[in-house]
């Protein structure tokens, strides 16, 4: 699984990856984003919808 993950494209793990996208490209510009919901997809066709708070770590 962990090979699976490695190298692989981070917004692809959505079900929007153009608007996680756009939420990350946020917190690298601002260094933080708030209140930024995205669906989650998983192996087994599970979504999780989340509300996310990211700070960029330096």
């Amino acid at each position: 699984m962990r090979t699976g993950l490695v190298g692989s494209d981070f917004a692809d793990y959505f079900t929007d990856p153009a608007q996680a996208r756009k939420g990350y490209r946020q917190v690298f510009a601002n260094g933080f984003v708030t209140d930024y919901p995205l669906a989650c997809c998983f192996a087994l066709s599970c979504v999780c919808t989340a509300c996310g708070f990211a700070p960029e770590h330096k």
